[in-house]
């Protein structure tokens, strides 16, 4: 009973909630927004689901901050999921 563990599904994680300037901000900091327009559709799904992770912002606030639309940063987020290497459809 009193043994340590090292379990992470138990401990709490807050998220950071940004405004949509400091969220614009750190964005234009860690990728560079000029570029995402010229970038494939890969790179940029892959772009916007790091973005996701990292930032804990809402699919809405994204996409109000990089200028595309929801359904985009949905399926953006939603695709490289699907597609991502690690998970495996046997």
């Amino acid at each position: 009973m009193d043994r340590k563990n090292d379990d992470k599904c138990l401990d709490y994680k807050p998220l950071n909630n940004y405004t949509d300037i400091s969220l614009k901000e750190l964005i234009h900091n860690q990728y560079n927004l000029e570029q995402f327009r010229e970038m494939s559709p890969e790179e940029k799904n892959l772009v916007i689901k790091k973005i996701y992770q990292t930032t804990g912002a809402s699919i809405r606030q994204i996409g109000r901050v990089i200028g595309m639309g929801k359904s985009i940063i949905e399926r953006a987020i939603h695709k490289t999921i699907e597609t991502s290497p690690c998970i495996q459809d046997d």
